[in-house]
């Protein structure tokens, strides 16, 4: 018997007789013949058994009929047609591998059988370039992932960006750093934005940081559009639906508060106490870019705001009536004005994201009877109004 057929008969299940093993001179002896034809009856069900079991305990690739028709004609097993395993096992055969995932709820159940096959052969490409691979396998994604660059560790850039300039090697200011964007071309396609950020921080390599998660679009521009109508399509909008904030170890991210509608824009706003600028010098806080919880009982609630919001006051006269916040039992709307302050996101010391807040005082509402137009904010016709507190 060779290697190759020995092989092939313990792949198939087939046992083979121990009298196989024996020297010529004692396989013709009935006795020594009988004797080992005695010990596969004893020890088969008893112990061989049990031995094939903790063999393959940790084998993820068990065969089947199924899959030995595609091994028969040499063909490449489809990855549905490999054995599924119920999920409490494949869970505890990641664990044993080495990947003890924190968030295993997120992962589904093929992501789970693909990573009990494959993380084995992942560890040895760590620290590289493959996890974003690695990922994208699992996960059923299109994705990459892009180093970032900056000059004063404010500002980022994704590597090949033409705003970076000459790197600092070649005298210039510019050099890369651990933060990293993960781009999905054609959006997440149904991937979980928070899925996907968790499992990247349990299987990328330690160092890196993600800053953000990008849904890139390529759309038509002009009128070669397949199945177009006689009209000429010069641009195509995308309208944002969702907020996301991405949490950070210290701090998690929240839901914007309800919105609501008024007939006009309410005049009564929140005065604090040493203020005494004229309003006109005071500007609405509008939309802020996301809103996250200061708090591990998750009550409360602040608004974030991206550096392009917190720097720009913008003065159209298109404040809208949509007003963030929940409802007074007067059903009295109370506008925020500033000048507010910026204190940078606890957990995010290096983000340009800002959360706003008041000098010392106590607040007081006031009828302001004419309201500046001025505001700060990603959408000026969405207002905030009608704070549940301040806090120190």
């Amino acid at each position: 018997m060779t290697i190759e057929s020995a092989r092939e008969r313990k792949r198939l299940g087939i046992t083979i007789p121990r009298s196989t093993l024996l020297p010529p001179y004692m396989a013709t002896n009935p006795f020594f013949v009988e004797y080992t034809n005695a010990m596969d009856a004893v020890y088969g069900p008893t112990v061989d058994a049990q031995l094939h079991t903790l063999t393959n305990i940790r084998n993820m690739w068990t065969q089947s009929p199924e899959t030995e028709t595609y091994v028969d004609v040499g063909e490449m097993i489809p990855r549905d047609v490999w054995p599924k395993f119920d999920r409490d096992l494949v869970v505890k055969q990641v664990n044993m591998l080495g990947l003890k995932l924190q968030t295993a709820g997120i992962v589904t159940d093929d992501a789970y059988q693909t990573l009990s096959r494959f993380v084995g052969i992942y560890w040895f490409e760590k620290g590289t370039q493959a996890f974003m691979e690695f990922i994208n396998y699992c996960l059923s994604s299109d994705l990459n992932v892009y180093n970032m660059w900056t000059e004063d560790y404010d500002t980022f850039y994704n590597e090949g960006e033409p705003e970076i300039g000459t790197p600092i090697w070649e005298g210039g200011t510019w050099y890369p750093t651990t933060h990293v964007t993960i781009v999905a071309k054609g959006g997440l396609k149904g991937l979980d934005i928070l899925t996907l950020q968790q499992f990247f921080y349990e299987i990328a390599n330690y160092n890196l940081v993600l800053r953000a998660i990008d849904a890139n679009f390529d759309m038509w521009i002009v009128p070669d559009v397949p199945d177009a109508t006689h009209a000429n399509i010069v641009a195509m909008a995308i309208v944002e639906d969702r907020q996301i904030a991405i949490s950070n170890f210290v701090n998690r991210a929240a839901p914007p508060p309800p919105m609501h509608e008024s007939e006009q824009l309410p005049s009564t706003y929140h005065m604090m106490a040493g203020t005494d600028l004229p309003i006109a010098d005071h500007y609405l806080l509008a939309q802020p870019t996301g809103w996250m919880y200061l708090d591990d009982t998750l009550t409360m609630k602040v608004p974030v705001y991206g550096a392009q919001h917190t720097e720009t006051i913008t003065t159209q006269s298109d404040i809208g009536v949509k007003l963030l916040s929940n409802l007074l039992p007067s059903g009295q709307f109370n506008l925020l004005y500033g000048p507010v302050q910026w204190m940078k996101v606890p957990g995010s010391s290096r983000s340009s994201a800002r959360i706003p807040y008041y000098g010392a005082g106590t607040s007081t509402i006031e009828d302001g009877v004419e309201v500046s137009a001025r505001a700060v904010g990603v959408q000026r016709t969405n207002l905030l109004v009608n704070p549940t507190g301040f806090f120190q």
